[in-house]
């Protein structure tokens, strides 16, 4: 569905799309510019307005293709939820985001059921955000603990999430 593929578009805009084992996972590299923050400014409070504005983004792009396939602006009610914490591992702090939201539609008097999920594992490397990106069109959390989204942490922020 167009949906679909213009959240997860829209979603990884990536600097590497990395072949995931699954058909459904989508995974992305990105580095961006930190704009001055370091490991000690960079609080829950500033990581908890990255989780928002990465949900709002996703939500955006999800509403615009919904309207753009003839959905109706009333019609776009969707339920979501985040959230997003810090771990250190090998004295280095590493951000995790997480995000899933459910939307049913109704499109040419088709039913439809849309459940995305995503998770966002980000690091300071000098002046940029090093971030591993996993999303997939399915209501279960994203596993950052195994499987190709940990390995694709490993491979590009050099550390595994496995406990």
């Amino acid at each position: 569905m167009k949906i679909i593929l213009v959240v997860l578009t829209g979603l990884l805009l990536s600097t590497r799309l990395l072949a995931a084992q699954s058909n459904d996972l989508k995974i992305s590299v990105t580095t961006t510019n930190a704009n001055g923050y370091t490991e000690d400014t960079w609080t829950t409070k500033i990581l908890d307005a990255q989780a928002k504005a990465l949900l709002n983004f996703a939500l955006d792009n999800t509403k615009q293709a919904f309207l753009n396939n003839g959905g109706k602006a009333k019609d776009w009610t969707p339920k979501h939820t985040y959230s997003s914490r810090f771990r250190i591992l090998n004295k280095k702090k590493y951000a995790a985001i997480f995000y899933r939201f459910h939307f049913t539609y109704t499109a040419n008097q088709e039913k439809g059921i849309l459940d995305m999920s995503v998770a966002q594992v980000s690091t300071l490397r000098g002046t940029d955000f090093v971030s591993v990106t996993c999303g997939a069109k399915t209501a279960e959390a994203i596993d950052i603990y195994g499987g190709p989204c940990n390995e694709a942490i490993k491979n590009n922020l050099g550390v595994s999430m496995a406990f």
